[in-house]
């Protein structure tokens, strides 16, 4: 299922691509497949239900007919609660206005500000966004999904919650994506970019300036969630008294970290 932002048509090719509504619509309605995503800004004004045995992929020009010509790095498909142009990064819970001296939007002209701690004299950094009605998450499950794969996407500005939620049961495979700037700022947190009752592999993908990135909170102490790869940058649990910066595990599913870089993660009330 081809998709392209502004698409119209039905999603059959790249010609006639679609919208990522429609487009889940007509992976749930066959069951599962790929859906396709041309290079570009996606502003998610819905919550998007996946179905099981579903990949989706971003990076693609929009000519390619195989996925492995998808280049995420060369052609980024962010998925974003706005467009990105407005809101800047909180120091300490207040937000500076902009005629502050420190300052910082999240994104300028297309590309991601990494506004670090040692940048001002601040204890964390959290994206500003709780003034804002519709900043949504973005693929969100009731119940469970497997076989569930998601490549080469950048989720930005997700308020409401984390922008990938799933239930126990789920099975879900992350494979270089980015969460930027995801998460409630102002003093509160809502696991900004990933939180899963269920298991999942997360390889190569990073999570920067996001508040309280990854939450893991299931108890099938079977299954063993695999973290790959990865990179946890500038992320802090804000004023939360129980969030980590990086990463918060609960309940009794164990997990695996492997060849991972941690850099400047904040927990404030848990280090």
């Amino acid at each position: 299922i081809y998709v392209a932002p502004g698409g119209t048509g039905a999603g059959t090719s790249w010609e006639d691509a679609t919208d990522l509504a429609t487009a889940f619509t007509t992976a749930t309605a066959a069951g599962g497949g790929e859906i396709w995503l041309k290079e570009g800004w996606y502003v998610t004004t819905a919550v998007y239900a996946p179905c099981s045995d579903l990949t989706v992929r971003g990076g693609f020009v929009g000519d390619e007919t195989m996925a492995d010509a998808a280049d995420p790095k060369a052609h980024p498909t962010v998925l974003s609660g706005e467009n990105g142009s407005s809101y800047g990064w909180t120091v300490n819970g207040t937000m500076p206005k902009k005629t502050d001296a420190n300052y910082a939007p999240i994104w300028t002209d297309g590309k991601f500000n990494v506004a670090r701690a040692d940048d001002v004299i601040a204890t964390y950094r959290v994206p500003y966004l709780t003034m804002d009605a519709g900043r949504t998450q973005v693929i969100v499950s009731s119940a469970a999904v497997t076989g569930l794969k998601l490549v080469g996407l950048t989720f930005t500005l997700v308020k409401t919650g984390p922008a990938i939620q799933l239930p126990a049961g789920s099975e879900l495979e992350i494979d270089s994506c980015r969460f930027l700037a995801c998460g409630v700022g102002s003093g509160g947190v809502n696991n900004g970019a990933l939180k899963s009752a269920g298991t999942v592999t997360v390889r190569n993908s990073e999570f920067i300036g996001c508040g309280s990135p990854l939450c893991l909170t299931g108890t099938d102490a079977t299954k063993v969630n695999r973290i790959i790869g990865c990179r946890f940058e500038d992320n802090t649990g804000a004023s939360s008294s129980w969030s980590g910066g990086a990463i918060t595990i609960t309940g009794a599913q164990p997990a695996e970290l492997s060849g991972c870089t941690f850099l400047r993660n904040t927990g404030i009330s848990q280090g």
